[in-house]
């Protein structure tokens, strides 16, 4: 089998880790299990097939010079892991990550130029285009006593786009230096424990690793964790192949084997399941192999030596009988040891990855190359799975890797467009927006159906980015509104005549697959499926809830609000019940309760955002959780940037940025992940009808542009905030 090399256009994409551990601190108390972190986890990721670079006990110049080393080996979509177990400490909002050398630093700005910046370290590696990185710190440690600077642990850091982020503990707090095996932190005893589980995303790990620490420690340990990924991140995926009818053979003149005997011992199965591949691919058309001239000799058979014939189909095929016999002669004259024939049962089936197929190389005669392996290359899918293709193949995983980013991107707000590139943390809006809906001077004939372009108190709104239509929950005329992209008016596809059709209508999302609209028809105490095809009548889908709201994932699971029972439901479809996702524990206040959740969102992680409007917050359910966590406000009813005041619509970009309606505050915040306080994306000037004004916000919607959408609720209207391209700064 032959092939030609890469050329230099083809770059193979690696997973990288970088790992630091430092004990022998000479200023602040010396550490006990760091470089047992370091060293532990490395070998774990090596396992599955990490690029590795340690680092142990280093001073601020070995620490500066390894990190510029290992940044500038990263190639643009390699998967990127960087942990760092020793001290640490902020000052000035930065965080900073000790050398061993600490006794240099005498004052808070020594730390700028003798310890390492974690911020811009981030930033390096980010810069040099990396599919994701994963960035991980256990330090703070209890013991740090430095007096130069803030030891209170970390400052919160925003997660650039495409990173995710842990820390051993909470933001603003302190790591116990204690140890459960005798060997490891505590965080990273956890996270050896999870890290390499095949199939499990980075978010995943990272939850069983939070989950194992809080409870080891009673809640006195909480990790801290903020992701920026743009999708799923696995650190170990595994693949088996069902398709033999897909599988594709490539071409390479082939390896001499130096160890013949052991190599057929020990790759008995492999080999018996190549050659069944090549019988049938000899029976399907043609199929070269090479010339076995020396392998009955190297195997000590009588077996004649076969020569060239002038028959070459018939040469092929006496080849591929000679290496069924001789295997079979194998599985009889030498006896295995139980061990051996039970790892060889065990691999039958399962294609030689990773370490695995690299230690095929101790048999064979190569080059010392780690980039190849006959015509096979090295290369890493977004996902973080090692695979080894041929260049046909590598291409397609290429293309493949390429535009599966802005797949899920499309279909992150469940099924809804989001936008791909439009926004980033310094977006800004124009502060006037257009009215697109609605009209003051309508406002006496709200109840007449030849004015569908005047609404009254709507609440929601679904935009269409694939046949530019926006859709409104046009709530005290009981309908659902559609208005077209630059329309002049709109019309009326859902109710609209009385109540028993829909009756307060609160919501309104759109069910591609089914050509419909999924209604939140709160008066009428259920979930109303409408056809978009002409439809007349709704089909009840979901009966004696109080829904506030609805949503709908990628998979077409609808996720509805129950203010009454103030919790979150996912009904999958055929579920009769469904399942609680979020709340469900009484009204409260408490990390596990509600207390009238208002909009709901979900992520492409099936992590739930619930606008919690009574604790005036907004909270974040991972998938699985018992608890959700704070995303915004939370800090008691306010006007302030840490406070919200009865939030309602909530939305979430790529970048993990929350987007709420601060409904008593007339006006939409943004919080961007792992924030203490949110910003002001448009309104703030007070109550009024202003075209930077509202009066009670409610619903909120991006386009694919990423211009804003706000459903302005006691001035019935819909404001449309165009992105302010003089004012983008990538």
């Amino acid at each position: 089998m032959a092939s030609a090399l890469p050329s230099s256009n083809n770059v193979i994409h690696a997973k990288r880790a970088l790992l630091i551990g430092n004990n022998k601190y000479k200023k602040n108390s010396q550490l006990q299990y760091c470089t047992n972190d370091a060293e532990d986890l490395a070998n774990k990721l090596h396992k599955i097939d990490f690029e590795i670079t340690v680092g142990i006990n280093l001073t601020y110049e070995q620490m500066d010079r390894m990190i510029k080393t290992f940044t500038d080996k990263i190639n643009p979509d390699d998967l990127i892991l960087f942990f760092f177990a020793g001290h640490g400490c902020q000052w000035n909002h930065l965080n900073f990550l000790m050398p061993i050398d600490d006794d240099r630093i005498k004052t808070n700005t020594n730390l700028e130029c003798r310890a390492i910046n974690a911020h811009a370290t981030l930033e390096k590696i980010m810069s040099c285009r990396p599919s994701a990185t994963i960035f991980l710190l256990d330090c703070c440690r209890n013991t740090f006593v430095c007096k130069s600077s803030n030891s209170n642990g970390l400052t919160s850091i925003r997660a650039v786009a495409g990173s995710f982020i842990g820390f051993a503990c909470d933001a603003n707090k302190v790591a116990l230096d204690k140890s459960i095996n005798g060997r490891n932190s505590i965080f990273t005893s956890h996270l050896l424990r999870h890290i390499d589980q095949p199939n499990l995303t980075i978010e995943e790990i990272m939850y069983d690793v939070c989950d194992g620490v809080r409870k080891a420690t009673d809640d006195d340990q909480c990790p801290f964790r903020i992701s920026s990924l743009i999708r799923k991140v696995y650190l170990n995926q595994q693949f088996t192949i069902h398709e033999p009818d897909k599988m594709h053979v490539a071409s390479h003149n082939g390896y001499s084997i130096k160890k013949t005997r052991e190599f057929i011992i020990k790759y008995g199965p492999y080999l018996r399941t190549t050659l069944q591949v090549a019988q049938i691919l000899f029976k399907l058309g043609s199929f070269v192999i090479p010339q076995l001239d020396s392998v009955s000799d190297a195997v000590g058979s009588s077996i004649d030596t076969i020569l060239p014939t002038p028959n070459k189909q018939k040469e092929i095929e006496d080849q591929l009988n000679l290496v069924e016999k001789l295997l079979d002669r194998v599985d009889h004259k030498w006896a295995k040891p139980k061990s051996m024939m039970l790892e060889q049962d065990k691999s039958r089936g399962v294609p030689l990855q990773g370490p695995d197929l690299r230690e095929v190389e101790t048999y064979l005669d190569v080059p010392d190359n780690k980039r190849s392996l006959g015509n096979l290359y090295r290369t890493v899918t977004v996902d973080g799975h090692v695979r080894w293709v041929c260049l046909e193949h590598y291409d397609d995983i290429s293309f493949n890797n390429t535009m599966s980013k802005y797949i899920d991107q499309l279909e992150a707000m469940g099924g809804q467009s989001i936008l791909v590139n439009h926004i980033n943390i310094n977006t800004k809006w124009k502060q006037h927006g257009i009215t697109i809906v609605g009209s003051e001077g309508l406002r006496h004939l709200i109840n007449q159906l030849s004015h569908p372009e005047s609404i009254s108190y709507p609440e929601g709104i679904y935009v269409d980015d694939d046949h530019e239509t926006i859709y409104i929950a046009d709530y005290e005329n009981d309908r659902i509104v559609e208005w077209k992209y630059r329309a002049e008016n709109g019309q009326v596809v859902a109710g609209g005549n009385g109540s028993n059709q829909l009756n307060y209508p609160r919501d309104v999302i759109v069910d591609k697959k089914n050509d419909s609209l999924i209604i939140c028809d709160y008066g009428n105490r259920r979930v109303v499926q409408w056809s978009r095809q002409n439809g007349r009548n709704g089909e009840t889908i979901i009966s004696d809830i109080d829904c506030s709201r609805v949503t709908m994932n990628k998979n077409g699971d609808l996720y509805v609000a129950d203010c009454d029972k103030n919790e979150v439901r996912r009904w999958k479809q055929g579920e009769r019940e469904g399942t609680i996702v979020a709340g469900g524990n009484g009204q409260g206040n408490h990390l596990k309760q509600l207390n009238f959740p208002g909009y709901i969102f979900v992520d492409e992680n099936h992590s739930v955002y619930v606008s919690d409007c009574e604790n005036h917050r907004v909270m974040k359910w991972m998938k699985g959780a018992k608890e959700g966590i704070v995303v915004a406000g939370g800090k008691g009813e306010g006007n302030s940037l840490i406070q919200l005041s009865s939030p309602y619509g909530v939305i979430v970009d790529h970048l993990g940025s929350v987007y709420v309606a601060d409904r008593y505050n007339n006006r939409i915040m943004r919080w961007c992940e792992g924030s203490c306080e949110g910003s002001i994306v448009v309104g703030g000037n007070g109550k009024g009808k202003q075209p930077n004004q509202f009066n009670h916000p409610k619903g909120l919607s991006f386009d694919v542009q990423g211009n804003l959408y706000v459903v302005d609720k006691w001035n019935n209207r819909i404001q449309k905030f165009d992105i302010d391209s003089n004012k983008i700064n990538n």
